[in-house]
């Protein structure tokens, strides 16, 4: 399940998403909810450019009295909607009328391409809240710190008096067929900016995505913390030899940092009798094996191979 990490102060929970063939709603656990003891927002994520013609609001608020019934402090309501720009005054107009009741409130996530249009004002007048998604905006980029920072800009410019969040992205994404990745290094300097005095004011980080169990393209819970609390950043796997009988060995590889690092070349030493590595290490010359391109998860083992024989030595690099 999800590690929601105590940094956190409240939690987004999709509720419904909503596409061409209807609604599909999603599967939470009010209970499970209810003891994460966080403020929790319910979302509404309409899929394409344009609204459908049916959203189901009044269910959507059932689910939130049901939620409430059970314990889950539900404080608000979020359409995750990338609308066209061309249809933004319908937006606005749809919003204004899909308002929840107080005191409830009402938020939705922005494009900052929306900056260029003249109906943004009439969208931020009716939402208490948008949270600019400063990611996956422009392919194949999934993350691009220099127009993040122009695009949050020019957004918080055009409407100054909103009150604005802004989305970070914590997972990686195939997009084309090429894995693209949401580097910590780069998501920590782009907040260390958001706090600094000369960025644009904003409420909050909203992260996309939160560590689930099983989930390789989302960053670790340690590494989400490091990047919040600023501190260093650092990926550090050591390889080493675990004994697992008379003369054998297992080759193990241990990150003990907090972001993902690379798996390093490794080189086997002493009386080797035999060995065999996996994951996508090469033999390049004798026992020496040429790294496979992959990273290790902060935190994460992984045994990689076996070897043989006596005095078994195994350098790293």
């Amino acid at each position: 399940g999800a590690a929601a990490p105590s940094e956190l102060g409240g939690l987004r929970v999709l509720t419904v998403d909503v596409d061409a063939a209807g609604p599909g709603w999603a599967e939470v656990d009010a209970a499970t909810l209810a003891a994460a003891g966080r403020p929790v927002t319910a979302v509404v994520r309409i899929a394409g450019a344009r609204l459908p013609a049916e959203v189901p609001m009044a269910d959507v608020l059932a689910r939130v009295a049901a939620w409430r019934a059970a314990g889950v402090e539900v404080v608000g309501v979020e359409i995750d909607h990338d609308c066209a720009s061309a249809a933004l005054p319908d937006y606005a107009a749809w919003l204004a009328r899909h308002r929840p009741p107080a005191p409830l409130r009402f938020s939705i996530t922005a494009l900052p391409a929306w900056a260029d249009s003249a109906a943004l004002r009439a969208v931020a007048a009716a939402v208490d809240e948008l949270v600019v998604q400063v990611h996956a905006v422009r392919a194949p980029a999934l993350f691009e710190p220099r127009a993040a920072r122009a695009g949050l800009a020019r957004f918080a410019a055009a409407v100054p008096a909103a009150a604005l969040r802004v989305a970070l992205p914590t997972y990686d994404a195939v997009v084309a067929g090429t894995l693209e990745r949401s580097r910590p290094t780069e998501v920590a300097a782009f907040l260390r900016w958001l706090e600094r005095g000369d960025a644009p004011p904003i409420r909050g980080v909203v992260w996309f995505r939160l560590p689930v169990a099983g989930d390789d393209r989302a960053w670790a819970v340690a590494t989400l913390r490091a990047v919040i609390a600023g501190a260093p950043l650092r990926g550090t796997v050591i390889a080493e030899l675990v004994a697992t009988g008379p003369a054998q060995a297992d080759v193990r590889l241990r990150n003990t940092g907090n972001i993902p690092a690379a798996w390093p070349a490794l080189t086997l030493g002493g009386a080797v009798r035999g060995a065999d590595l996996i994951g996508g290490y090469v033999s390049a010359d004798g026992h020496r094996f040429v790294a496979p391109g992959r990273e290790l998860a902060p935190g994460a083992t992984a045994v990689v191979g076996w070897a043989t024989g006596e005095d078994l030595t195994l350098d790293a690099r």
